[in-house]
């Protein structure tokens, strides 16, 4: 890259006047608490300012006066949105590239993530795009380039008309005029270049969505309860998915004639349901279709849902402002855990200008929001950068710095302190959490060391199968094995069965038809204990997916010291508040019929702590194929909190949840039963009165019982 003389002098005076560039923001190795530890920088939106770039780079110490890297081994995280509103886009991204080469041969490494301005464009969605950027593609041809995309954008049109049964007279002065006026010279160069060949297309796919550095994480937007349930991995997994069944379906669309190479997303996926519409009656004559037509079908379908994806959904990583607009108080829990899901203790991102052009610590130094709106023609903002060293945290400007969280305030913040909520968030706790949750045992009945679900998670997703025997109860025949990690040892049970595709042939009509028979899958343990956290109840052990011996299966904690409903009812053990029992069961009624469980009068799958706390386990014979609950009539009242819970939550946060572990259809059945129970209590609210049907939980027991 060549760099001016004005923007060397520029570099000049940036580094001139960072505070104590040389000792704060040296290229080795930051000490942190009497301890070496890697640097980590991390720089938000640039929106094509290559200007504010460059001067926060080089007050870093990151880069000298040629622009070149200067960081030795450190980390450089840039947090997504170096495309749309500025003009630099082209240098920005030249530059990160280069830099990306140096930082690895030094030692170091330049991240860079996608923002929701990348994964715009990487959709073809442009309307952000300055026109001044065009311009800058443009090449010798691109006025005869612009013609020929004319023409081949009246050739899509024709199409289209013919498809509806009509033809396409002429087109106005007027559209032609628009549609040149929205595609100058240098649109075409500047698609292609972002395109899955072009060279920044290329390196833009490369990039994740989001990355755990350290005990950091790092994203665009920020999390969400959207998210919840997934792993780095899956985000990132997933984007590339949503990126490679876009371009699919376009290439798919673009072969008819019935989209252009350029098309957006939004049109994209207009034009697939169309055509899915079109296709419908063929498609349900088995005879009629063809294997093409039902692999072009399931081409287009892949797009239909692209308002829940990872790359667009409004609560999804790139584009959520939870970070930025929760309120602190009511929210703390949530987001630690949150934030503990994804194998991190805090979270840096952007997406959201801070007013105050400072970067701004929240939910007690565990979210760091870096978007201080670095070009400034648009945002008035001013270059900025996060230093993490260790434990320590200090905001970096061109004209001063400032240390948000010191070497041992930090360690204490983030290691030593408790992790579970302390009274002060007691007295207002989340809605989707319940008033006492269940002390994990190990397998000698002593406290689990966990603070949340993330870390039972990991522990029964990796840690050491000791050993394993037969459960003698139990038609699915799960083993109990004992796992341990770090000298702790639990108990979980491991179940591999997978029965969805057993089929009874019977006679209707005079012909035989196959019909599925009572259906059980390992995973729908796991989806069970996603959706039972998604409704804030608290009543399923985690489980995770995981092979033993070879198998493929679902391991669940083990619920140590508990009684089985069943055994209850023999014994006659009666509970000293039965209205709080009854109240649990109408909880479970609610969540059986939205997981449409087959099994869910099966009381050796309800337990019973010492706390007299309902549970449900053995889940796999749940999740039915049907679009109405099982057991409406059992439905009766409904817990308060789950209510506001239930009509809360998103169909995206049910699909991004459960999809991991379901169908497509089982996942939409399951939206369905959860609109199903909430228009019937609804309806019992109208007609009985909310006094009749709402109920708030009774407090749990204080003294366990000794069964």
């Amino acid at each position: 890259m060549r760099v001016s003389k004005v923007a060397r002098c520029l570099c000049g005076l940036v580094a001139a006047l960072a505070l104590a560039a040389s000792d704060a923001n040296g290229t080795e190795p930051c000490l942190a608490g009497g301890a070496t530890a890697r640097r980590v920088v991390s720089i938000g939106d640039v929106h094509g300012s290559f200007t504010g770039l460059v001067q926060i780079l080089t007050a870093t110490g990151l880069v000298d006066g040629d622009l070149h890297w200067t960081g030795g081994s450190a980390t450089l995280v840039q947090t997504g949105d170096l495309l749309d509103r500025g003009v630099d886009v082209r240098e920005v991204m030249d530059l990160l590239i280069r830099l990306q080469q140096e930082s690895r041969t030094a030692g170091g490494r330049v991240i860079c993530l996608i923002g929701n301005h990348e994964a715009l464009n990487l959709l073809g969605i442009r309307r952000e795009v300055n026109p001044e950027v065009y311009a800058r593609f443009a090449g010798r041809h691109a006025e005869k380039r612009q013609k020929s995309a004319w023409k081949l954008q009246l050739k899509v049109w024709k199409k289209r008309v013919a498809r509806s049964g009509r033809v396409m007279v002429g087109i106005p002065d007027e559209t032609r005029a628009k549609w040149l006026e929205s595609h100058p010279p240098g649109t075409f160069e500047y698609i292609d270049a972002l395109g899955p060949g072009g060279e920044y297309g290329r390196w833009l796919r490369s990039c994740p969505v989001a990355v755990v550095v350290g005990e950091t994480l790092f994203m665009h937007g920020g999390l969400s309860p959207a998210v919840r349930g997934l792993t780095i991995d899956d985000l990132n997994r997933r984007s590339a998915e949503e990126l490679a069944a876009f371009e699919a379906a376009r290439g798919a669309l673009v072969e008819r004639d019935l989209a252009e190479p350029w098309a957006p997303l939004e049109e994209v996926s207009v034009e697939a349901v169309q055509e899915l519409e079109r296709l419908q009656t063929k498609l349900s004559d088995r005879e009629r279709a063809s294997p093409k037509m039902v692999a072009y079908a399931q081409t287009l379908e892949a797009v239909r849902t692209w308002k829940d994806w990872v790359l667009m959904g409004e609560d999804g990583p790139l584009w959520a402002r939870a970070p930025s607009e929760w309120d602190e108080q009511d929210h703390a829990r949530e987001m630690r855990q949150l934030i503990a899901g994804m194998g991190a203790t805090r979270m840096v991102s952007g997406h959201t200008p801070q007013k105050s052009a400072r970067i701004r610590p929240r939910f007690g130094n565990r979210v760091f929001l870096i978007d201080t709106g670095m070009l400034k023609s648009e945002y008035g903002g001013r270059p900025s950068a996060l230093e993490i060293c260790g434990d320590a945290v200090t905001a970096i400007y061109l004209d001063e710095q400032q240390v948000l969280v010191a070497p041992s305030r930090a360690e204490h913040r983030l290691d030593d302190a408790p992790r579970a909520p302390g009274p002060q968030l007691e007295e207002h706790p989340p809605p989707t959490t319940r008033a006492r949750s269940y002390q994990w045992l190990a397998a000698d009945g002593t406290p689990l060391p966990f603070q949340d679900d993330s870390e039972i998670e990991r522990f029964l997703a990796t840690a050491e199968v000791v050993s394993t025997q037969k459960i003698p109860v139990g038609v699915t025949k799960p083993l109990k094995v004992v796992l341990e990690m770090d000298r702790v040892r639990a108990h979980a049970a491991f179940k591999y069965v997978d029965e969805r595709h057993k089929f009874v042939s019977l006679e209707i009509r005079g012909r035989q038809r196959l019909f599925p028979v009572l259906r059980d899958y390992h995973l729908f343990d796991c989806a069970a204990y996603r959706l039972d956290r998604l409704l804030g109840l608290e009543r399923f052990p985690p489980a995770v997916p995981r092979e033993i011996d070879g198998r493929a299966g679902t391991v669940t904690l083990w619920l140590e010291d508990m009684i089985m409903e069943k055994q209850r009812r023999e014994r006659n053990l009666q509970p000293p508040d039965p209205g709080g029992l009854a109240q649990q069961r109408a909880i479970m009624y609610v969540f059986d019929n939205i997981a449409g469980n087959t099994d869910s009068t099966n009381v050796g799958n309800a337990l019973i702590d010492r706390y007299w706390k309902v549970w449900s386990i053995d889940c796999s014979r749940c999740f039915v194929t049907s679009s109405v609950p099982l057991t409406l009539e059992t439905v009766s009242r409904c817990e308060r909190r789950l209510w506001r819970r239930l009509n809360e939550l998103t169909d995206g946060e049910i699909r991004t949840a459960l999809s991991p572990y379901l169908s497509k259809t089982e996942v939409n059945c399951v939206v369905k039963r959860r609109a199903a129970v909430v228009a019937h209590v609804a309806a019992l609210i109208d007609r009985l009165g909310e006094s009749e049907v709402l109920y708030d939980l009774n407090p749990p027991q204080s003294k366990p019982v000794d069964w």
